[in-house]
């Protein structure tokens, strides 16, 4: 389904950085990407969204010269998850979030801080809220990780599937686009990644 293999690249720097909602993150899914889209070195952030993955699952998926820095799994419900991958040439801490409770289906995060010699301070946060997921946990959640990470000298890019279109959710989107708008974070994704609809999200 072309639809839930929604690429997304964004140039910072000297890097890019994908977001895929991947929708189960197996060992072969793994070895594809690496195949299709790791053939560029300039390639250094993987960000997933839907990795359907427990969280003893996460070390045993290799892609190689990566490493998972961060993710987040489900433990109640199937399905969801988060996580995002560095490439060893990057240095890359996990962002510590555990202030801001993950509520499965309704506000799904994880993050990294990215800092060294070859990129300036960068936050990077991967989110995921499913089609049937609290919006106003959604946007409660969203907004006290920004307030707890935003800093005017660091760059932050949030990238996720928010499950959330700014035209046929207008009312909604019109919140979360406030929120953005606040930390200085327009969505600059422009086109539909899911059929007609935009409902994977980048800001930066």
């Amino acid at each position: 389904n072309g639809n839930k293999k929604r690429i997304s690249t964004n140039e910072y720097q000297r890097y890019k950085i994908i977001f895929m909602n991947c929708q189960a993150l197996g060992q072969n899914k793994a070895d594809l990407i690496a195949v299709d889209y790791l053939q560029s070195n300039k390639i250094k952030v993987l960000c997933f969204c839907e990795t359907w993955r427990r969280e003893e699952e996460i070390p045993v998926l290799h892609i190689e010269n990566f490493v998972n820095i961060s993710n987040f799994c489900r433990t109640e419900c199937n399905g969801g998850g988060t996580g995002i991958w560095v490439h060893r040439d990057l240095n890359a801490t996990p962002l510590d979030l555990s202030m801001i409770q993950c509520v499965e289906k309704s506000f799904e995060v994880c993050g990294i801080l990215l800092n060294g010699s070859i990129q300036q301070n960068t936050i990077i946060l991967t989110c995921y809220r499913s089609p049937d997921g609290d919006l106003n946990i959604f946007c409660d959640r969203l907004l006290s990780v920004l307030e707890r990470v935003y800093n005017p000298k660091i760059q932050i890019i949030l990238n996720g599937d928010f499950n959330l279109d700014p035209k046929r959710d207008q009312r909604d989107y019109a919140i979360l686009r406030n929120i953005l708008l606040g930390f200085n974070l327009p969505h600059i994704i422009t086109g539909p990644t899911r059929g007609y609809y935009l409902l994977d999200h980048r800001s930066e």
